[in-house]
């Protein structure tokens, strides 16, 4: 073998290690930055549906204080309430 082939062989070998080392390492990265996104749009999914939940209770609250009324009170509160539920509807 000549000195050449030697140098390079030397200087190549681990030079390939490196390179595929530091391919596994950008994949893993990814991998974790895919994930965290994925955990994030889970999170604002969350918050919006905790919203229109929010919304839905109180809705409910009031459509109980309207039966319970029977129709002579809260009208005007259950409207808006329904409207509100709505817009919480609609951002989900």
């Amino acid at each position: 073998m000549s000195v050449k082939l030697r140098l390079g062989l030397i200087g190549g070998i681990p030079l390939v290690f490196l390179v595929l080392f530091a391919s596994l390492s950008v994949v893993s990265s990814l991998e974790r930055l895919r994930a965290a996104d994925a955990a994030q749009e889970a999170v604002r999914t969350a918050a919006v549906a905790s919203a229109l939940i929010a919304e839905i209770q109180r809705e409910r609250g009031l459509s109980a204080a309207y039966l319970s009324a029977r129709g002579e009170s809260f009208a005007d509160r259950l409207a808006a309430q329904r409207t509100a539920t709505d817009g919480a509807r609609a951002a989900f």
